[in-house]
């Protein structure tokens, strides 16, 4: 079946920042700015360096072959999420299954932050939510929030037709 795919008129809101979207899927993508060890072997000699990026994990510090100067925060202030709509979905006339809403991928920049209700000390920058004092300049231990929604015009799907719904529709191979 090929169509609209239809999620209902009511919008998935992240309450604790207050962000809205009418969408199928609405992710929260939580980053912080942390130190990072890589290795290298050369001649048997093992030389360590340490860089620093945005991780959607906390990277564990202690580990590292030199921690002095490079410690890493221990917990995030905020997790990442992902919300799926409640309604039903459609295509036409057939209402899907609930597991097809796994399969939705919320890969479009989030942009409108109008509404949002920020924690003390976060401002928004550059489609982000962040603490960083300059955000051009990160510190360790910065973070920064973006968001992500699904746009979907037209979808196919496939599965097996009872009635007005489609769902999982498994295969037998004679191997």
């Amino acid at each position: 079946r090929f169509g609209k795919l239809e999620y209902g008129e009511n919008p998935i809101v992240d309450t604790l920042f207050n962000i809205s979207a009418k969408t199928p899927k609405l992710e929260r993508v939580v980053e912080m700015y942390e130190w990072v060890e890589d290795s290298t072997e050369n001649d048997k000699k093992v030389t360590y360096t340490y860089s620093k990026e945005w991780s959607q994990k906390i990277i564990d510090s202690s580990n590292f072959n030199t921690t002095n100067g490079h410690e890493n925060p221990t917990s995030m202030p905020y997790e990442g999420i992902s919300l799926v709509v409640e309604d039903s979905l459609k295509v036409g006339e057939f209402v899907l299954i609930d597991s097809f809403k796994d399969q939705i991928s919320a890969t479009e920049d989030y942009k409108d932050f109008t509404n949002a209700i920020l924690a003390e000390g976060y401002t928004i920058n550059n489609n982000y939510i962040t603490n960083s004092i300059d955000p051009a300049n990160p510190q360790i231990g910065d973070v920064r929030i973006s968001y992500k929604v699904a746009q979907y015009d037209n979808v196919s799907i496939l599965g097996k037709q009872i009635d007005n719904t489609v769902g999982a529709y498994d295969t037998k191979t004679n191997t």
